[in-house]
């Protein structure tokens, strides 16, 4: 009965083990080679990239939703003169996901000459552990990247934590060949218009979409977010949930981060020709802060301009009720405030590249 064991034993393990080899050798397949990369997207993600066909756009913004439902560019294209600006923020566009999108657009994007692109945290895995985009953007050598980080990153203990077992859920689902399954049963995106879509320069206000989605009676997260946030201003302001005591942040130790020498060579290498500003949105949680402060100040020290909307002080209308959506976002009426900013920012960055260059040729 022992033997027996022994061998269903042996057998299981080597079933185990061959599943999660093939598994993470499929994934890494399709994260390098990008085999049919929008077949494995959102249909977000497909019909951003079609916005990008036959298009002069000069000006690029990159990044979450918190970019994508933010920033609005025909704003920004009224205020920076000779500016085509396009939004090709995406929900929950986080590291590593965002280096596969952003390689494979990176043909497209001959012409732009500017990208904005939103400091983001690569350990926020979150409730999409077990989607298949993110199982197949953090495979091979990410894992171990993305593991370092983690464990080095400076979280609280609490976020940490949290952070480190949802990728260890989100690795013993790859391995065990859950997601493999998925990834075989999955259908080609459709284009991202049921409930209204992005403009063709890819901005998309929340309240338009709770709106054309109650037309419809659906009640998707927006809605509930919306309402929760309603709920929750009754009891607490936005200016005290975002406090933070900036003076700790300014006067700790600073600690350099190799996520961000990462960052900077994946852009260096898919947009060469691009100046990217690096910007940390309003309407960051507190809790998250500390550690895109960090990350900030090593792409300060890379030499690269950085702008920090977290200030209430200096931004007082982005953390008002009236520019509010949700606790993570603003509505229309602040992206507009909010990427009158970003425009002026803009240009004031343009200049400072201006007068650098021109005493450097004195």
């Amino acid at each position: 009965m022992k033997t027996f064991l022994k061998k269903i034993s042996i057998i299981i393990l080597v079933a185990v083990l061959l599943i999660a080899v093939s598994s993470h050798l499929i994934y890494w397949h399709i994260q390098k080679k990008q085999v049919n990369y929008l077949k494995y997207e959102s249909g977000l993600i497909y019909t951003q990239y079609k916005h990008l066909d036959n298009k002069q756009y000069n000006t690029m913004f990159l990044g979450t939703s918190k970019m994508y439902r933010q920033v609005d560019p025909l704003v920004i294209d009224s205020i920076v003169a000779n500016t085509k600006s396009i939004n090709m923020g995406v929900n929950n566009l986080y590291p590593f996901r965002s280096f596969d999108f952003e390689r494979f657009i990176s043909p497209k994007c001959d012409s732009i000459k500017t990208i904005l692109y939103e400091i983001r945290t690569p350990g926020l895995i979150g409730k999409n552990y077990n989607s298949v985009r993110t199982l197949i953007s953090i495979s091979g050598k990410r894992n171990q990247q993305l593991l370092n980080y983690l464990i080095s990153a400076d979280y609280s203990f609490k976020l940490k934590v949290k952070s480190i077992i949802n990728y260890l859920k989100m690795f013993l689902y790859k391995s065990f060949g859950i997601g493999l399954r998925r990834l075989i049963e999955m259908e080609e995106p459709q284009e991202y218009y049921e409930f209204g879509g992005p403009t063709e320069q890819g901005y998309y206000a929340l309240e338009d979409q709770m709106k054309k989605e109650m037309e419809h009676g659906h009640n998707s997260g927006a809605v509930s977010d919306y309402n929760n946030f309603k709920d929750w201003l009754q009891s607490n302001t936005i200016a005290n949930y975002f406090s933070i005591n900036r003076d700790i942040l300014l006067n700790k130790e600073f600690k350099y981060s190799a996520f961000s020498k990462i960052t900077v060579d994946h852009l260096k290498r898919y947009f060469p020709n691009a100046r990217i500003i690096f910007v940390i949105p309003p309407h960051t949680n507190s809790s998250f802060y500390p550690i895109l402060f960090n990350e900030g100040r090593n792409y300060e020290k890379l030499g690269y301009s950085v702008l920090d909307y977290t200030y209430q002080d200096k931004y007082p209308q982005l953390y008002e009720d009236i520019t509010s959506f949700d606790i993570g976002h603003l509505n229309s009426v602040g992206a507009a405030i909010y990427s009158a900013y970003l425009a002026n920012d803009i240009k004031l960055t343009t200049n400072q590249k201006i007068n650098i260059q021109l005493q450097l040729q004195q």
